[in-house]
Formats: structure tokens, C-alpha cells, sequence
């Protein structure tokens, strides 16, 4: 990667990426376990209002950055209900020693494979960690995935089953420990058509969610912020800088939101285009 296009890959366990973004903050700009319960508009700003201990708690800014996930509050309250998309499979994942699955075949460095409805995307040396990803269509299975497992053990079981025919995927199943494993539905929300309202701005999963196949979701939310940041600090005026961020990281983001269905197969003028450091 680096030789082709000049940038190296970087894994980062994401507990690793919230330390890091955590330090980089002052202590007076971080408030912990408040849940934020609407936004109110304003000609000179915007209002967040919060819930904390059964009171409710007001905060008025020049720009409120909607960056609350896929169940968006803030995006509820600009737009209304857009509810995330099942995408019709489930996805099991873990993070294990790298020493406990010494699989034939498993080299360091990221994997990923497509077959029978099925997705395998694995990453393995960073910090001495493998990071797994399977997932598995309805359709393949006549709709047991859509059934939670009750227990680790049972995920466990199920997902052995599903990939038996991998002996790489095996390998890594049986090499993780039950509690480790989340289950969780595959899901999306299509690039909203407007990604601010007043002086309320949406980015991340909030405003693009998607599927994980291509592993973009987090790359796209920095992307977001980097651009939006730049805009602001450059522009003449608000509105000009969300308008231009609009502009500019929307047909990105729908770009990739349909290439990251794992039906679709990409080539090589896709990373090409992905990976240009040009691009941002």
C-alpha cells in the first residue's frame, strides 16, 4: 500500500483511537454520561439539550456537530425518524491473542474473502492482537441468522457450523473464547440527501453509515471531521462552510456506502481512487 500509494495501512484497536482522541482534549471539554434529548434551533446558534440524573441540562454554541452514531439523536431532531437499514445478515466478531490461533495459511497483515453468501476479514499482528470479522447472509441459511444467540457458547457453536467449510475461519473460532464474541445485525443508513439544518451540522454514522465489508466507517467519520474542521477555520461564514462540506463529502460517502456491499465487486480503479491521497 505504501508503495503504491505512498500512505502505509494503519490498524488501531479502537480502544486505542478513543485514548488517543480522549488525551487530545482538554479535561473542561469532556462531560461524561449525559444523554442527549434534543436540539433546538436558534438564529445564532443552537441549543443541546441533556438528561443527567433526572435533570435536564441546556447548552447553547455557535455550531452543534451531530456526531452520535447510527440511532442519531441529533439527527432525529433535525430530520425526524430515518431508521438504520438491515442489510439481511449478522456478523460475529472478537478480538483474541494472535499466539492462541497459529492456523496454516495465517500470515500477519489484513484478509478478507467472499463466498456463499459469506464474508471473512481478519487482521492480525497489530499489538499482538487478531481482529476477526465474519458475517453471513439470511438468505443462506433460510433466515436462522436472524435468530440471537442466547449465550457466547451458543454464538460459538452457530458460527462453527456456518463457516465449517473454512478451515482458516475454524481455526480462528475455535481459537476464541465464547465471551468474546459479539453478535450484532448488519446495519446501514443511506447518505442523507441533507447533512445540516440551521447551525446543526451531522457527520460519521449519523449522517452515512456503512456496512462494514470495506472497513470505512470510522475513515469516513475522520474524513468528515478533518473537512468540516478545515471549512470552518477557512470559510467567510458558517454557512458557506456547511454547504462546502456538504458538498465535498457527500459523493464520497455515497461512493462508498454502495461499494461497501458485499455484493458488489470492487477493482482496482476503485482503491485507486479510495486510497488518493489527492482525494482529501
Amino acid at each position: 500500500m505504501e508503495e503504491k500509494y505512498g500512505l502505509p495501512v494503519i490498524a488501531i484497536l479502537w480502544k486505542n483511537v478513543l485514548k488517543a482522541l480522549d488525551e487530545a482534549l482538554p479535561e473542561e471539554c469532556k462531560h461524561f454520561n449525559y444523554e442527549c434529548c434534543g436540539i433546538t434551533q436558534e438564529d445564532d446558534g443552537a441549543v443541546a439539550h441533556f438528561k443527567k440524573d433526572g435533570e435536564t441540562i441546556s447548552v447553547k454554541a455557535p455550531l452543534v456537530i451531530g456526531a452520535d452514531g447510527i440511532r442519531s439523536t441529533v439527527r432525529r431532531a433535525l430530520f425526524g425518524n430515518i431508521p438504520p437499514r438491515d442489510n439481511g445478515r449478522t456478523m460475529w466478531r472478537a478480538v483474541i491473542d494472535m499466539n492462541l490461533c497459529s492456523s496454516q495459511g495465517l500470515e500477519s497483515g489484513a484478509y478478507a474473502s467472499v463466498f456463499d453468501g459469506r464474508t471473512l476479514f481478519i487482521i492480525n499482528g497489530v499489538q499482538d492482537k487478531l481482529y476477526w470479522a465474519f458475517s453471513l447472509e439470511d438468505d443462506c441459511c433460510e433466515g436462522s441468522t436472524k435468530i440471537r444467540s442466547k449465550t457466547g457458547e451458543e454464538a460459538k457453536e452457530r458460527i462453527l457450523a456456518y463457516f465449517e467449510k473454512s478451515s482458516l475461519a475454524t481455526a480462528i473460532i475455535q481459537a476464541t473464547e465464547p465471551e468474546l464474541i459479539l453478535e450484532r445485525r448488519v446495519l446501514d443508513l443511506p447518505v442523507l440527501s441533507s447533512w445540516f439544518q440551521g447551525n446543526t451540522v451531522l457527520l460519521g454514522d449519523a449522517v452515512h453509515a456503512v456496512t462494514p465489508s470495506l472497513g470505512q466507517g470510522a475513515n469516513l467519520a475522520f474524513e468528515d471531521g478533518m473537512q468540516l474542521a478545515k471549512l470552518l477555520a477557512s470559510s467567510s461564514d458558517l454557512r458557506t462552510a456547511l454547504e462546502e462540506y456538504q458538498a465535498l463529502q457527500m459523493p464520497r460517502a455515497k461512493e462508498i456506502s454502495k461499494r461497501s456491499n458485499p455484493k458488489n465487486q470492487n477493482d482496482d480503479s476503485f482503491y485507486d481512487w479510495l486510497y488518493n491521497p489527492k482525494m482529501l
